[in-house]
């Protein structure tokens, strides 16, 4: 046909071939039927409610030729097949243009080796067929592919993609900057690269597989579906990856950032094909409770995931997400938040970091052990294994490190060379070597609880309560303030190993709050408290109830290493083992703490019973501390008070060194104290005028060389003596309290700045040089040098001497004796000033 053909309804038949030269109209509301060849070489029209039945017929749309599909809104053009399969061929060359925001349904096999353009609307390619040439879509259209619908050609364009059943071949090529949605199966058996990619389908489905690998490089949304075949997923560094409800079956190599939210799995395939790799420089994030789920509910060692090195995995938000895969860490794994487990066989080369209020559970099993081959780091947070009672020890803590910085770790399985000790042969206590690197640090607990069951895998015998050993060439480091280590059950031994608690650190051989079987300490190698060299101090903390139950045993080969440490006991006597570390009635140390915090009071104090202090002694507690007997603190060092000291009757404090009472503690008794005493914010208490507390040296108030950023005032109760010279440093108030008698030969001096408040008794001389406050009643003189004396609410004194110029002002002063003006003179100031001479 040359001038071409107007087809308005009616059937195209027979077995010989139309060729239609000039331009073919297809009308609106028509229904062709071709059931021959035809041939079309110009523009073709399809007016919108046509239909175009293929019913064995073929459409040969040639090179140069134009079929244009007109679907306005609401209106819908088809391309059927009938009884017969038919066939529409888009050739090379060749141009089908889709126009109007209606539909274009293709149900005849459609096979495009031209150009394809969908300039509005929607095309739904519901047969088979093969694009060989170009798909190309505009922005807010969209074309969906099913019925195994193959490409080896190109897709381009801003519009979007559905898949519902197709395959794309080695050579096909993917530029669409608008989405690929698969809700059924896409198989890729060659290279793919897809800007973004939804994959929503069934598991029925299997979502994506093939052979070929597929790089997605802007977003990922993989909401439900399965990744299988031999072909492998990329993403690049660029690339966001939302996983909801996922079935992993291939390899996953993940460069960008993934994120598993809230409610969302990720599901290794029951083939155990599955890997997830987390590259360089990539991030996997577990957020809510969003976890790699069990394959079938039950299977704990499906797939792998692969944190390589310079890759991250976040644990985000409160609640509990679940490792349930192999795991080969080599990168870091952040806990930030709520608790991780980890159930699959796990080996960890390279870090772990437990941050605070988060917690790590290692939830290790006989098929799927936890391996230690790096470093775990708690900041703040908690480390835990298995919790459940049995004897089998799954954590394995090998030669890497676990560096607890601050929180707390929990352990009671752990793996290592098992240690038996027959007991009376009724008795056997097992546990195992701790790893080679153990550091407990700033703020850290640690309890071993080695809890085994009695009667089963050949141990007849009653099973007691140990917890590990430190074999030789190990180490157990508590190195951060506040650190520490507790034994909830049983004993920690140390065989030629050695424990180092460095400076604020603390091992406790009982927990205060889970005291069942309080833990005993045999050390038979190297207790070192303390670090000389840096001047910080460890802490040894002795049994809450008794140390029958519990304690520190050192045996003849121990040696203990007292370097600016600590020892501190909850015993009913105070510190009963005191006589092990102080080594022939010497403290030989730079810094050592006696602490007691019990609620407890009489269990809350420490005893200090004829020891020599040649270092500088730290004393604390909430009770404070007895000395029961003749402490003696050495030259050119000083005792510190934090908490109060009770001298009892009969005992005393010694030595020439400074005695610094500090941050509202007390130094009480009966008994004398030698060497300078300083009052920081703290206060002197005698108890009976008999037996009054007497300081044979000099008292000083407001400050020590040794803190001078720590300043504070000071108070009198009770009878106490000051054989020597009483200073008020610049800027702080002495106060004698009611009912207090401050006596002794020695005098007060009052520095510029400082003040006396005498409530109570006060039969001293006081002297003052420049602007001071006295107020109260003084049974002693007074005596000023030079100076500006106010006195405030009032003032009694026995007997006033003014060296220079000086002035009175206040309320009224009394004055019950002589008064001697020298060479200056004396100036009352302020109305209602009286001065009275008696």
């Amino acid at each position: 046909m040359k001038e071409g053909l107007d087809w308005s309804g009616g059937t195209l038949g027979g077995t010989g071939t139309v060729s239609v030269l000039g331009g073919i109209s297809l009308g609106g509301g028509a229904t062709n039927i071709l059931s021959r060849t035809l041939n079309a070489s110009a523009n073709t029209s399809q007016d919108p409610f046509n239909t175009l039945r293929l019913d064995g017929g073929i459409w040969n749309n040639l090179s140069g030729a134009r079929f244009t599909s007109v679907a306005n809104e609401y209106e819908q053009n088809n391309i059927t097949t009938g009884s017969m399969e038919g066939i529409f061929n888009n050739r090379a060359g060749a141009v089908f243009t889709k126009k109007g925001i209606g539909n274009l349904e293709i149900s005849a096999t459609f096979n495009n080796a031209g150009l394809f353009e969908i300039l509005e609307g929607n095309c739904y390619f519901n047969n088979s067929g093969v694009n060989s040439g170009i798909i190309s879509l505009s922005a807010g259209t969209t074309a969906s592919f099913d019925k195994g619908y193959t490409h080896t050609g190109t897709l381009t364009g801003a519009g979007s993609v559905s898949i519902y059943d197709s395959t794309f071949e080695t050579g096909s090529s993917n530029s669409l900057s608008g989405p690929m949605t698969i809700y059924g199966k896409g198989v890729f058996n060659g290279p793919q690269s897809i800007k973004l990619l939804n994959l929503q389908s069934s598991f029925d489905y299997q979502g994506i597989t093939g052979s070929g690998s597929i790089t997605i490089t802007d977003t990922l949304e993989w909401i439900s579906g399965t990744m299988a075949g031999s072909g492998t997923t990329n993403t690049l560094s660029n690339t966001t990856v939302t996983i909801r409800n996922a079935n992993l079956g291939r390899t996953f190599n993940n460069s960008g950032n993934a994120i598993i939210p809230a409610d969302g799995a990720l599901v290794f395939d029951a083939n155990k094909q599955g890997q997830w790799n987390n590259l360089a420089g990539s991030t996997l994030t577990l957020s809510g409770n969003g976890s790699i789920a069990p394959t079938g509910g039950v299977s704990f060692d499906s797939g792998l995931l692969v944190n390589t090195v310079g890759s991250r995995i976040l644990k985000n938000g409160t609640e509990l997400s679940s490792l349930y895969c192999n795991f080969n860490n080599q990168g870091t794994v952040h806990v930030n938040e709520g608790t991780l487990a980890i159930y699959g066989k796990t080996e960890n080369y390279g870090k772990m970091l437990v941050a605070a209020g988060s917690t790590l559970y290692l939830a290790a099993g006989y098929y799927t052990p936890f391996t230690n081959l790096g470093t775990i780091q708690v900041n703040g947070g908690l480390l835990t294994d298995n919790v459940s009672p049995t004897f089998s020890n799954f954590v394995n803590l090998g030669s890497g490190i676990v560096d607890v910085q601050s929180g707390s770790a929990s352990f009671r399985n752990l793996v290592g060379l098992p240690i038996t000790f027959d007991v009376d042969g009724s008795a056997t206590k097992i546990g195992c070597d701790l790893p080679g690197n153990f550091v407990v640090g700033p703020n850290s607990t640690v309890i071993f609880s080695q809890l085994l069951q009695t009667g089963k895998n050949g141990f007849n015998k009653d099973v007691s309560y140990c917890i590990s050993h430190i074999p030789q060439g190990a180490s157990l480091t508590l190195d951060g303030p506040n650190s520490r280590i507790t034994g909830v059950d049983g004993e920690l031994t140390m065989n030629a190993g050695e424990l180092d608690i460095r400076g604020g650190r603390t091992l406790a051989l009982s927990d205060e709050i889970i005291n069942t079987h309080p833990m005993t300490f045999n050390n038979s190698g190297i207790l070192r408290i303390g670090n000389a060299l840096s001047g910080t101090g460890g802490k040894v903390i002795g049994p809450h109830s008794s140390l029958l139950e519990g304690g520190f045993v050192n045996s003849s080969t121990g040696e203990v290493v007292l370097a600016n440490g600590t020892f501190q006991g909850f015993g009913p006597n105070g510190i009963q083992n005191f006589n092990i570390i102080r080594g022939n009635g010497t403290l030989d140390s730079s810094v050592v703490m006696i602490s007691s915090q019990a609620s407890t009071p009489y269990l809350g104090y420490a005893a200090i019973d004829n020891i020599t202090v040649t270092g500088n002694l730290f004393v604390t507690g909430e009770n404070g501390s007895f000395i029961k007997g003749s402490v003696t603190v050495g030259g050119l060092t000083q005792i510190t008070f934090v908490g109060g000291l009770n001298i009892l009757p009969n005992s005393s404090l010694g030595g020439t060194g400074d005695k610094v009472v500090s941050r509202d503690a007390g130094l009480r008794g009966y008994g004398s104290v030698s060497g300078d005493v300083f009052l920081i914010g703290a206060k002197l208490m005698g108890y009976d005028q008999s037996m009054p507390l007497t300081l044979t040296d000099n008292l000083k108030i407001g400050s020590h060389p040794s803190e001078p950023y720590l300043t504070g005032n000071g108070s009198i109760f009770g009878p106490v003596n000051v054989n020597g010279l009483t200073t008020v440093l610049s800027g702080a108030t002495l106060t004698v309290e009611a009912g207090a008698r401050f006596g002794g030969p020695g005098e007060i001096l009052l520095e510029s700045g400082s003040s006396l408040i005498a409530n109570g008794f006060v039969n001293k001389k006081v002297s003052i040089s420049g602007i001071n406050q006295i107020s109260g009643v003084l049974a002693g003189q007074l005596a000023i040098s030079s100076g500006d004396l106010n006195t405030g609410d009032g003032l009694t004194v026995n007997g006033l001497t003014v060296g220079g110029n000086s002035k009175l002002s206040g309320n009224g002063t009394t004055i019950n004796g002589s008064t001697t003006v020298g060479a200056g003179q004396l100036a009352i100031e302020n109305a209602g000033l009286v001065l009275k001479t008696a």
